[in-house]
């Protein structure tokens, strides 16, 4: 669907499903998405040890490089789970080379399957630059699917463009 209507998004990959699916992760690094990393099984990164977090994050990377020959280097901790050992410019995230992304529109479509809802409640909080945060886990995906397709029809109709988070880095970080 993103392919057909010529949108570009990032897919934060959990390393173990870049290992149990890699053909898919390098066909979403080949149809020009950009790769992120969301941890290795996606534990939530506050509850566990130091070790275990390098651990996560760590392997989460690699995992996706062995599948799509690309190293990650954004990451989108779990449940969006951040302290003070991942954070900041000192922080184990930016020991690895990982810069961590948060998204500011939370579209909730783990909670609902209705595709209007999901669609009708982020297009309202859309504004530029926004990072629009969906899920492709959990069982049926259909109603994200559905939500997504009239989403991007929606926000190109008011004149936004779609790009991956590192092309919107790049552009905060040129104004």
């Amino acid at each position: 669907m993103l392919r057909d209507q010529g949108v570009v998004a990032t897919f934060f990959l959990i390393g173990e499903n870049a290992v149990r699916y890699p053909q898919l992760a390098r066909r979403i690094h080949r149809e020009g998405h950009a790769l992120g990393n969301h941890g290795w099984t996606h534990k939530r990164l506050d509850q566990i040890s130091r070790t275990e977090v390098q651990n996560e994050i760590l392997k989460g990377a690699q995992a996706i490089r062995r599948a799509t020959g690309v190293r990650p280097r954004i990451l989108r901790p779990p449940y969006g789970a951040v302290d003070r050992r991942l954070a900041g410019p000192t922080g184990l995230a930016a020991q690895l080379d990982q810069r961590i992304v948060m998204w500011s529109v939370e579209t909730r479509d783990w909670s609902t399957r209705s595709a209007l809802q999901v669609a009708a409640g982020t297009v309202r909080r859309v504004e530029p630059g926004a990072v629009v945060l969906l899920h492709d886990g959990g069982g049926n995906r259909e109603h994200v699917v559905t939500a997504t397709r009239w989403m991007v029809g929606h926000l190109a109709r008011k004149g936004y463009r779609f790009v991956t988070v590192p092309e919107l880095l790049a552009m905060a970080q040129r104004q």
